[in-house]
């Protein structure tokens, strides 16, 4: 038994160092993002040491049922439960703390299981280091050691993923142009949906003047 979780050990390593190298994973990833339920921010592979023993217990136990017409006790961990675990793991860690919602955001993470191969391969694989925190910025480089951890660009805040991407003042174009994408995508999508859109119209309140991003309107 022990010869054979070795055997299925190795083969972990194999699979993950193979995942790594194909979706171009950092090297200090967390191996529980690996093995993390996709609706919880991970990549929902198996970990066979884990796994294999559990299946093969199980297809034994209904082969002596249905040779011998033997009750057995309930199996202690049930698939919702090993499910919670491998979540457990990965949300645990540094990389997926901001993960804990995910499973009560179904769209977050719709487009892992989803792939219509439509979406460059690039873009994939920057959204998975986006999701998995593998972007190297200075706080992630630096841990554990001893360095400068301030942003690249001249800011004084430390240099973050949310800092460049929602903060940091040397990116506010490219803010501006995904908020513009983001905001298209949605008026397109109404759009075919029979709606009429207004992109970032000025509405007169009173003494006020806003200017939604975008107003929706269905005539009927």
């Amino acid at each position: 038994v022990e010869t054979k979780k070795k055997a299925l050990r190795r083969l972990d390593v194999a699979i993950r160092r193979s995942i790594r190298h194909s979706i171009r994973l950092p090297h200090d990833t967390p191996n529980a993002y690996i093995y993390a339920p996709t609706a919880d921010g991970g990549l929902g592979m198996m970990e066979l040491v884990e796994t294999v023993p559990i299946l093969r217990a199980a297809r034994m136990r209904q082969a002596r049922q249905a040779l011998f017409g033997t009750e057995e006790e309930e199996v202690l961990t049930t698939r919702e439960h090993r499910r919670k675990r491998r979540a457990q793991r990965w949300h645990q860690t540094a990389d997926g703390r901001q993960m804990k919602q995910a499973r009560e955001v179904k769209e977050s993470t719709a487009w892992i299981r989803s792939d219509d191969g439509q979406v460059p391969q690039w873009r994939t694989m920057a959204a998975i280091k986006t999701q998995c925190n593998g972007i190297p910025t200075r706080t992630r480089m630096r841990r554990g050691r001893n360095g400068a951890v301030t942003c690249r660009l001249g800011c004084e805040e430390r240099e973050t993923a949310n800092h460049i991407v929602q903060v940091c003042p040397s990116m506010r174009r490219a803010r501006c142009r995904r908020h513009n994408s983001v905001c298209g995508l949605f008026s397109g999508y109404a759009l075919r949906k029979g709606w009429r859109t207004m992109v970032e119209t000025r509405i007169a309140i009173g003494q006020r003047i806003i200017m939604p991003d975008i107003v929706l309107v269905r005539d009927g």
